[in-house]
């Protein structure tokens, strides 16, 4: 059921069935105790080595069993193993990464887990919220991980079938696609440099519908329409004064 690689067929396995048929299984699989009724065992990690013994008619297979590992241990070792030989494409990893999220794992963990960056989780995250027709092209390996993180940030649907396209058009043509066309989703949370004009703006903004106060005084100095000695005359004045001030004032 947290097999990444989901379903296989005997194509997957031809190699890797002859081979063992001549020199025997290199690596025992790994079993834990099942958590499913009728069952004595679930396979943790060999999937394909598995299924290669069964279309070799094989009836045993050699086997670690772990009796004492639990269902997240399981999950982080099968998905491990198939990441460390990069045998999943984008959206079999992003799969796996679903179950952990499911069991509460955080992103930072995850990485550790699997020896990966905190960005790499984040990137096959994004993946899973992405509509299904864009998931299906990053299974066929038309987008890859970068796209993603740019598909992720864009306003509609719309823009990232559009984004999509383009991708597969350059693709096609031998082009290296320019993310600067993608439409970004504006961040009003995102902290930047504020330019003379946006002071000045918000400037204009307070006085009008607040009047002069320390703040509009302060934000004049800074983009200099007020002088050292017109700003410090101010607040001394201000001070000084009993005009009602809010409580942070003081």
């Amino acid at each position: 059921e947290f097999n990444c690689r989901g379903a296989l067929t005997p194509l997957d396995v031809e190699s890797l069935a002859k081979d063992i048929k001549e020199n025997g299984l290199h690596q025992p699989v790994v079993v834990k105790p099942s958590i499913h009724e009728g069952f004595d065992y679930d396979l943790v990690a060999g999937f394909r080595r598995t299924y290669a013994h069964k279309i070799l008619n094989l009836d045993t297979i050699p086997a670690n069993i772990k009796p004492e590992m639990t269902q997240q241990e399981a999950l982080i070792i099968n998905l491990a193993e198939n990441v460390k030989r990069q045998d999943l494409d984008l959206m079999q990893e992003a799969k796996a990464l679903a179950n952990l999220k499911r069991l509460g794992m955080t992103q930072e963990a995850v990485g550790t887990e699997l020896g990966q960056s905190r960005g790499w989780v984040q990137v096959r995250y994004a993946l899973l919220e992405l509509p299904p027709a864009i998931q299906e092209e990053a299974a066929e390996g038309n987008i890859t991980q970068y796209h993603v993180k740019k598909i992720a940030g864009l306003p509609t649907h719309e823009d990232m079938y559009e984004a999509v396209k383009k991708i597969k058009r350059a693709k096609a043509v031998g082009e290296k696609i320019d993310h600067t066309t993608m439409r970004k989703k504006p961040n009003k949370h995102a902290k930047k440099d504020r330019t003379k004009k946006d002071i000045k703006d918000l400037l204009h903004h307070l006085v009008d519908n607040l009047g002069t106060t320390p703040a509009t005084k302060v934000l004049a100095w800074v983009i200099g329409e007020q002088t050292d000695e017109q700003l410090f005359d101010y607040l001394e004045q201000y001070h000084e004064t009993d005009i009602k001030r809010p409580d942070w004032y003081d």
